[in-house]
């Protein structure tokens, strides 16, 4: 189980919403020759941090693998009304035809955005469907450092406390460095034993860690394997 990384579920129908079926037509001008379908908006307006996307074309050749890109839009203060200025582009996803593909959003703002979908000029047509994910995520070291500020009596959702500074500075190193995680998070968990009074936290080979209350006022013993 990837450590630090968000986990979602995809054989719950109930977890999966419908949002934009959109089909767009180009502009024949000849047997051999149209005008390209021009990116467009979806239509919605979105807060997720998963869609599930999928375009196609009911025109194409069996070896057509690219199918556009989408984009994310975010409103932008000083862009009112300014045909330049008025939206913030993130960086672009490929589409393959008819492929169902996941996409993980969000991960510049927490705004709500948009969707500008850019479909092949060779495209005679498209159909273009987006999902968003609703349904609940799963984090191991997230959850692992709740248990713990629980269980020791601190508030996990102090943005202040000890293991939300904890949170962010394992979130901080994962961006950073994915190959070094397992040191990362060692040294992380090494902070917080120094940080929480009145117990006993260690950790021991293969990224294991034990949190003792040593007057057993808490009856808390708890090992668990980080990696």
């Amino acid at each position: 189980m990837p450590a630090g990384t968000d986990l979602i579920y995809f054989n719950a129908p109930e977890d999966w919403e419908l949002v934009t079926n959109e089909t767009r037509t180009a502009e024949i001008i000849n047997e051999n020759s149209h005008t390209p379908i021009p990116s467009f908006d979806l239509g919605v307006s979105l807060n997720v941090d998963y869609i599930a996307v999928v375009a196609g074309t009911s025109l194409g050749k069996p070896n057509w693998f690219f199918a556009g890109d989408i984009t994310q839009v975010y409103a932008f203060a000083k862009g009112a009304g300014d045909p330049v200025l008025g939206g913030i582009k993130s960086e672009r996803t490929k589409l393959t035809t008819n492929r169902l593909q996941v996409v993980e959003t969000n991960r510049i703002s927490l705004d709500p955005f948009r969707l500008q979908y850019t479909p092949p000029s060779w495209f005679k047509n498209c159909t273009i469907r987006v999902y968003k994910y609703i349904g609940e995520t799963e984090n191991f070291v997230e959850d692992t450092l709740f248990d713990i500020g629980n269980a020791l009596g601190i508030d996990p959702n102090n943005p202040d406390g000890k293991i939300a500074l904890a949170l962010a500075a394992i979130r901080d190193e994962i961006r950073t460095n994915q190959q070094e995680l397992s040191q990362q998070i060692t040294d992380c968990c090494n902070q917080l034993r120094q940080q929480l009074s009145g117990s006993q936290f260690s950790t021991t080979g293969g990224g294991n860690f034990t949190i003792n209350d040593p007057t057993d006022s808490l009856g808390f013993n708890y090992t668990q394997g980080l990696l």
